[in-house]
């Protein structure tokens, strides 16, 4: 009706922030950075930065990823840095570089290229702080400022 204050559409399931899931038959090129968590299912070529990867069953990966735990089902092109626990599992399969600090491998699993171990110490660390700050000046106006975030 005219004049209804209610929402026709509504989002019942809001994303979480800092999470990126890749659907079947999606085709992703390109880069995520300081994500929380990355979820493939369907194709991705590029470069991922995250604490948590997960790749699916159906799912492929090209590129370079980076992250603190992965869980690996799918198949990967490329080089994976793994700097807590990596699990290789079900009929994974891997060609490229692989680096980890702990490793547990499926024995229907597929590597081929290299093992390394992952010696260094910093784990990736996800920023909570915003990328614009407010700030009052002696004006009493409000402006917004990029605020500097290290990587």
């Amino acid at each position: 009706m005219l004049g209804d204050n209610k929402k026709i559409n509504e989002i019942k399931n809001a994303p979480v922030n800092g999470c990126m899931n890749i659907g079947e038959r999606v085709l992703f090129k390109g880069n995520v950075l300081n994500a929380i968590s990355v979820n493939i299912d369907g194709s991705f070529e590029g470069k991922i930065e995250t604490s948590h990867f997960i790749l699916g069953k159906e799912g492929f990966f090209k590129g370079d990823i980076t992250a603190n735990t992965a869980n690996i089902k799918g198949t990967i092109d490329g080089t994976i840095t793994v700097k807590d626990k990596l699990s290789i599992s079900g009929e994974a399969s891997i060609k490229g570089s692989v680096i980890y600090k702990s490793i547990s491998i499926s024995d229907k699993a597929k590597i081929e290229g290299t093992l390394k171990i992952y010696k260094g110490s910093d784990n990736i660390i996800i920023k909570d702080d915003p990328i614009l700050a407010t700030e009052n000046t002696k004006s009493a106006k409000t402006r917004v400022e990029p605020k500097k975030v290290a990587m």
